[in-house]
Parts: C-alpha cells; structure tokens; sequence
C-alpha cells in the first residue's frame, strides 16, 4: 500500500535525498493510529518560528467553504489555544523551534455537530520549517518574514474567500472523477 501512494512516495525519496547521519532532527517514521473522518476544509497547515505560531492556512486551499468562511476567527481561537495549551508544552523538549504543523478539526465522539466549538483538534503531522514544505495560502519566496512572525505580533491566519476560477482543473484526475461519481460510496 505505501509503495503506491505518490505522497508516501515523494515524502520517502525527499527523506533519503536529506538524510544526515548526524541529524535525528527530521527523522522519518511511520505511525499508525486509527482513521479518524476528517472533512476536506477541516485541515489547516501551522507554521511555527521560535515556538510561536506565526500562521496558519487553510490546507486545502483550492477550494473555498462557507463553514470556513463563517468560522474563520472561531477556527482560529481553536486551534491557537490548542497550540498554546497542549502542543508547545508538549513540544518543548523537541530538538527544533522551527516546523510545520498539521492540524485537523472534526466532530466530538459524542456529537455529530457542525458546531466548531464542540470540534476536536488534532495534529496530523509534523514538517521542517523548510520551502520544501509546502507554503499553502503562504509563499516562502516572498513572505518568509511572516512566516517567521516578524511583521505581526498575532497569527496570520488565510483561508480561500471565494470560488477561484480553474480550480477545478487543479484537482487530480481520481479526485474529479470520485467527486462526479454517485456510486462512490
């Protein structure tokens, strides 16, 4: 199953191509823990400069949802008091200051509310503080001083605010065609 997927894939052949025997500090591993329903505009990808959150983007940035929309600053509150109440302390003995974070919202085990306060957050992954980790809303190239959190004393938080045209062409082949399909499930 890992040797098809393109992700999984290029995630390993970076890892090798980077690897330094004196430096655990991006060492790859694989976890294993139970699926967990996520909703496509629920993910959101945290960069994070000298333990601080400097900005967060929506991850699946080619397509644009109301509920995000309407949520924005809710999402927001969310996400930044996790950080700061369970992954730093959690992250403080971690042998870098500098990541990408990955960060999921979805509905509490005991409700099935759209409600973004009743929703639990979690961390995906973990990813270098490098530009080839995707940027998201974010480009490395011409707004690195944001993501180091150096022109704001507050997190930078993007989301995609209306439909953008062509969109749909971005999308991978098996995604279009999943999406288009009413036998998919």
């Amino acid at each position: 199953m890992f040797v098809i997927s393109e992700r999984i894939y290029q995630d390993m052949l970076l890892a090798t191509e980077a690897q330094n025997p004196s430096d655990d500090l991006f060492k790859e591993n694989i976890v294993l823990r139970p699926f967990i329903p996520i909703d496509v505009d629920m993910e959101f990808r945290g960069f994070v400069f000298q333990q601080n959150l400097t900005c967060l983007s929506q991850y699946n940035y080619l397509i644009y949802s109301q509920r995000l929309n309407q949520s924005k600053d809710n999402i927001l509150e969310k996400i930044t008091s996790f950080f700061h109440e369970i992954v730093k302390p959690k992250l403080n003995t971690y042998p870098s200051n500098d990541y990408v974070i990955d960060f999921a919202l979805t509905k509490s085990d005991k409700l099935d509310d759209e409600n973004i306060n009743s929703m639990k957050v979690w961390v995906i992954e973990l990813n270098p503080f490098m530009e080839t980790t995707d940027g998201a809303l974010f480009s490395w190239q011409h707004e690195r001083h944001m993501l180091e959190g150096k022109s704001m004393d507050k997190t930078c938080f993007r989301i995609t605010e209306k439909v953008r045209p062509g969109s749909w062409t971005m999308l991978p082949n098996s995604v279009r065609q999943w999406i288009t399909n009413e036998n998919h499930i």
